[in-house]
């Protein structure tokens, strides 16, 4: 929330400064949205793992074994990346060059190294039975995440009071 105070300062100046009718109301209502979503966003996300989530969203929206496995395929990867950024870093350093988390450089040989992994993790899928465009066996039946939608519908009601009684 506090990385968001920049994001929320610059819509309510910018509704306020630059707006039309009323400036104050309209600053006021964006940057409620704002949070709004951020926390909409926080409540799904951080309240299931992101395997549970991309399974439910697989089962309840239909969204594609390829698009789902692909994701969970990409965050499994996230530790070897960052590892491979400190090698590559330490690399770098030995032969006296200095790489910033904003150089091109390191992202390039990020990349690349990540190429190599693609195939061994093609490999890996089809092995243990991954078929793109395929059926799968569905075997677990998950539940309605009652939580999220509680606190969904709570933030709802409390944003448009905010907007009724205003």
């Amino acid at each position: 929330m506090i990385i968001s105070t920049p994001l929320a300062f610059g819509t309510w100046s910018s509704f306020w400064l630059f707006g039309t009718g009323n400036h104050f109301m309209n600053a006021s209502i964006y940057t409620t949205r704002l949070y709004a979503y951020l926390i909409l966003g926080a409540v799904i996300t951080l309240t299931e793992s992101p395997r549970a989530l991309l399974m439910n969203l697989h089962v309840r929206f239909n969204l594609s074994n390829t698009f789902v496995y692909g994701i969970l395929a990409a965050l499994n990867l996230l530790e070897q990346v960052k590892h491979q950024i400190k090698i590559i870093q330490y690399a770098a350093q030995l032969r006296g060059i200095k790489y910033h988390l904003w150089s091109p450089q390191l992202y390039l040989k990020t990349i690349l190294s990540a190429n190599y992994w693609a195939n061994d993790l093609t490999n890996a899928m089809h092995s243990h039975g991954f078929s793109e465009g395929y059926p799968r066996t569905e075997v677990e039946k998950q539940s309605w995440p009652l939580l999220q939608i509680g606190l969904l519908i709570i933030i709802f009601l409390l944003f448009n009071s905010v907007l009724f009684l205003s």
